[in-house]
């Protein structure tokens, strides 16, 4: 009984550790994303796996919308933070732009539409 609820102990802290590191990723991420903006280096950040693939209008959507994309391939930052960054980032273009820039870039960025997870 008492291994029982030091096993149950040990994973709440655990769950409480696990969620406090997520929160302080998610939180800094949203501070970095902001710090890139105000230096005028705003990026997005994208998951591709093991090859990575160009879209030819990323060059341009680049250009125009003074920003760049990030390209973890298939070793990526926690799922969370990395969505905390790009919907900051998002919010600035839609602020700043509007949201028609949502129409052009490509559709693979992390976060843009709805993530569905498995059950």
């Amino acid at each position: 009984m008492k291994l029982l609820l030091m096993i149950f102990i040990l994973q709440a802290l655990t769950g409480i550790a696990n969620a406090q590191l997520r929160d302080s990723c998610v939180q800094r991420n949203r501070e970095i994303a902001s710090a890139d903006i105000k230096k005028g280096k705003p990026q997005l950040l994208l998951i591709s796996g093991f090859a990575g693939k160009y879209y030819p209008g990323d060059l341009n959507f680049a250009k125009k919308y003074k920003i760049s994309f990030h390209d973890f391939g298939c070793i990526a930052n926690k799922e969370e933070c990395m969505l905390a960054y790009n919907q900051t980032i998002f919010h600035y273009l839609d602020i700043t732009y509007g949201s028609g820039w949502r129409k052009e870039i490509r559709q693979d960025i992390y976060g843009l539409r709805p993530i569905r997870r498995i059950k």
